[in-house]
């Protein structure tokens, strides 16, 4: 038969082992949610990044139109060299702002792909 005090302490170790893991399991449930919410935020980039990406690539079409064409007059010299490095100059631009999206989009995949456990 044990002392009082042995029961003590075995009633005072199980609690403590209680509380312990129920620690552990809000600790995980909070590492689930927090991955949930993670994976939702890079879908919504994903998703978002998509929609511009479509937007920006009709805006460097018709960017690389209009500088085709300005470079069509100003080799037949109904336009001045101005006109044709400002055409190129927004032209060029635009597809800056395209390459930016695009690595946002891939940022936003990797971001995915470890949300979703993956290494990288």
């Amino acid at each position: 038969s044990l002392p009082i005090t042995g029961y003590a302490l075995i009633g005072a170790n199980v609690r403590r082992v209680k509380a312990a893991r129920e620690e552990s399991i809000a600790n995980y449930r909070q590492a689930v949610l927090t991955a949930v919410k993670d994976v939702e935020t890079s879908l919504g980039q994903i998703h978002y990044r998509a929609e511009q990406a479509a937007a920006q690539n009709e805006a460097l079409k018709s960017s690389t139109a209009a500088a085709d064409l300005i470079r069509t007059q100003y080799e037949s010299g109904t336009i001045g060299q101005l006109d044709l490095l400002v055409s190129e100059r927004t032209r060029l631009q635009v597809e800056r702002q395209s390459a930016q999206l695009s690595a946002q989009r891939l940022i936003a995949t990797v971001r995915l792909i470890k949300a979703l456990g993956g290494q990288w």
